[in-house]
């Protein structure tokens, strides 16, 4: 399942409610509104998309999801700054952080077939 922007935000919180259902999530620039049980993310791959000075959601939103669900499961999640991604594919929690004050974190990853691979 994937969301972009408010998509993002129910990305999060759908997935956070519905363990085991999703086979893998990624939320590209919405905060974690709606997460109830960061636990139930257990070991769901996670792909999330912001970036780092987006000027409609916060980042530090992604960021804060991000950090509680590391501590959590006890495994991190890779950080990725670019799309060329080939070498972070054997990962299954990414956390790709563009330098950009743009709230479109979405149109250059959709169109990666990286992403979907």
């Amino acid at each position: 399942m994937t969301g972009l922007s408010r998509g993002g935000h129910g990305t999060w919180g759908l997935a956070s409610q519905s363990p085991g259902y999703f086979a893998a999530v990624a939320p590209i620039a919405g905060a974690a509104h709606g997460v109830e049980n960061s636990n139930n993310f257990g070991e769901l791959p996670i792909f999330v998309s912001h970036n780092n000075q987006d000027n409609r959601v916060e980042y530090n939103e992604a960021a804060e999801a991000v950090r509680t669900i590391e501590q959590i499961s006890w495994k991190d999640f890779q950080p990725v700054e670019t799309l060329q991604i080939t070498r972070h594919l054997t990962n299954d929690r990414i956390f790709l952080s563009t330098d950009s004050e743009s709230h479109d974190a979405w149109t250059e990853l959709y169109l990666s077939r990286k992403f979907y691979e």
